[in-house]
């Protein structure tokens, strides 16, 4: 094992290195404050609290949180912790493979597979997915729970399997089919199955079953208030059954020959799922009447689509395809079929560990390579359109990542080539529309910022864009509409306010002014520039001695904001020049 630690911390080490990427990463970690706030009562209450990013796992976040208070914002150590993350699940998987009786030569061959396969890369190398190693850790905990259970059955040893499993899921909603895998376990290697005691077997486990039903509705309800989840309508249900085929065919040849892995695959309908589906059924039906003489490659098998079973599109969240980091847990049961496989294939047991030596081998070569492919959003991006071809998402990330680096020419392109691929593209033609507005292209920005909202209703950041840029162009009536659209759309948003009041005071409306950047100051006291713009109104009010000292604490919040400092120069300067009682 020491071995197969060593070779993990080898393959990624260079992740000390990387980046945060621009895909998940600014939404978890980088642009939200309540993970860079740290574990504070009122961010952990958030954690447990909010459906962001279209999910509920609040052990992620507190994950996360506890990442920034230990280390801020540096990616640096973060990506070690994931690393030691999948270590530490190698490890667990050892333990089960050797509670469950494999031989030390076959356990260390499927731990080492596991271990260094390229599938593994997204789930360690990308800060984001930490969900998936946390999720693993505890339902592996689990199983070796349920292993103790089997041994000296009680009720409190089933007690503490349903809590592994409650913590895999407010991790990440994988394991919901956990009762079913440990079923599977039971069948073989535990061979507790018989007439006289299955529905014992059977009855031991509904504090499990309660556990995942509880956990499907939470997570149906987190995709659904999230926007990601795909109704009938857009992805009907034969398309979904048939594309549920041609992924579990997908990730069986990534396995036996994983090149050409991406980030992200784009869903499509898979003219050859049809013909996979009654494949998979039959190979299924083979594995069945031949479990008498190869019952473990029928438990593997099973393992392996059970496990795949709520992460293949039948419940279709988000717009991909499928995902390497799927395979994290499900792959379990393919590698054991292989290993097994091949020794019975190879019976002597030297020959076992060369081959066995030189698929690792091979197996971390290819991953080191896949490993790099994360070092930023560039790289990362840029792989992923060379893989899979034309796609709008890889367009979209790869401008964000040139507009952020000082390259708004390039960034433009692939915008526009983003919303030419996907017209609805919000996102994509509000961050076009901002470069417009740079480059001094208003009118045109205005457009894109128009339809952005208009194809996501209440999208925040494009109706302050559009107020901001219409305000710039002197339709103060238009401005005061989007951004009245947007505090609506998010009445807790600092900015909003802060920028209506900002068009109240052009408007010399000091009262409503004062009232919007009071309002912003109650939801945000540390906001420099809501106190810089009451500053503001207070001057003109005649308040000196208030406005003074909002001004000032303006610019001791923000050292470093060199539009804040002027401003808060200016207007000092002015009450010197202008001082009134």
């Amino acid at each position: 094992m020491l071995l197969v630690a060593a070779a993990i911390a080898f393959t990624y080490d260079p992740v000390r290195q990387f980046d945060f990427v621009n895909w998940d990463d600014d939404q978890y970690i980088v642009e939200n404050p309540r993970v860079l706030g740290g574990l504070t009562a009122e961010n952990i209450a958030w954690a447990f609290t909010t459906t962001h990013v279209a999910n509920w796992h609040p052990l992620t976040w507190l994950s996360h949180q506890l990442d920034a208070t230990w280390f801020g914002a540096r990616p640096g150590p973060v990506h070690v912790e994931n690393v030691l993350w999948h270590i530490l699940n190698t490890w667990l998987v050892l333990r089960v493979l050797r509670q469950l009786g494999m031989s030390l030569m076959g356990a260390l061959a499927i731990t080492g597979i596991f271990a260094l396969h390229p599938l593994r890369v997204e789930s360690v190398a990308w800060i984001s997915e930490r969900k998936d190693l946390l999720s693993a850790c505890a339902g592996l905990c689990a199983v070796l729970a349920y292993l103790r259970y089997v041994r000296q059955p009680s009720a409190w040893r089933m007690a503490l399997v349903a809590a592994w499993q409650f913590v895999s899921l407010l991790c990440k909603p994988m394991l919901v089919t956990l009762p079913v895998l440990l079923l599977i376990l039971d069948d073989y290697p535990l061979r507790r199955w018989s007439r006289p005691t299955w529905r014992a077997i059977l009855g031991e486990k509904w504090p499990l079953i309660v556990v995942s039903l509880l956990f499907c509705v939470i997570a149906l309800f987190a995709q659904h208030a999230g926007g990601a989840l795909r109704t009938i309508g857009e992805l009907p249900l034969l398309d979904r059954i048939t594309n549920a085929a041609a992924v579990v065919f997908i990730y069986l040849r990534q396995t036996a020959w994983p090149s050409e892995l991406a980030c992200f695959y784009p869903r499509r309908v898979y003219a050859w799922g049809g013909a996979a589906a009654v494949i998979l059924g039959l190979i299924t039906l083979a594995a069945w009447h031949g479990r008498a003489s190869r019952h473990v490659l029928f438990s593997g098998w099973l393992w392996y689509l059970v496990a795949l079973l709520p992460v293949v599109g039948l419940v279709q969240v988000g717009d991909q395809a499928h995902a390497d980091r799927y395979t994290y847990l499900p792959q379990l049961g393919l590698i054991t079929m292989l290993v097994v496989s091949v020794g019975r294939w190879l019976p002597k047991r030297h020959v076992q560990a060369v081959v066995v030596a030189a698929v690792l081998l091979m197996l971390s070569w290819q991953t080191s390579r896949q490993v790099l492919v994360w070092r930023d959003s560039e790289t990362l991006f840029t792989h992923c359109l060379a893989v899979t071809g034309e796609q709008p998402l890889a367009h979209f990330n790869l401008g964000l990542h040139l507009a952020a680096h000082g390259q708004p020419v390039e960034a433009e392109e692939h915008y526009r080539r983003a919303v030419a691929l996907q017209p609805v593209y919000p996102k994509a033609h509000n961050n076009l529309g901002v470069l417009l507005k740079e480059r001094g292209d208003l009118p045109a920005a205005v457009e894109q910022f128009r339809l952005a909202a208009a194809q996501q209703p209440g999208y925040f950041a494009a109706l302050m864009n559009l107020g901001q840029t219409l305000d710039a162009l002197g339709d103060t009536s238009g401005a005061s509409d989007a951004l009245r659209h947007a505090v609506e759309a998010e009445p807790l948003n600092v900015r909003g306010h802060t920028a209506i009041g900002r068009l109240l005071l052009n408007q010399r409306n000091l009262s409503g002014a004062a009232t919007r950047l009071a309002r912003a100051i109650e939801l945000a006291p540390q906001d420099p520039e809501a106190l810089l713009y009451l500053g503001i109104v207070r001057i003109e009010e005649g308040a000196t001695t208030e406005a003074r000292t909002l001004i000032e604490r303006a610019r001791q919040l923000s050292p470093h904001d060199a539009r804040v400092q002027r401003v808060a120069a200016e207007q000092l300067a002015r009450l010197k020049l202008n001082p009134q009682p």
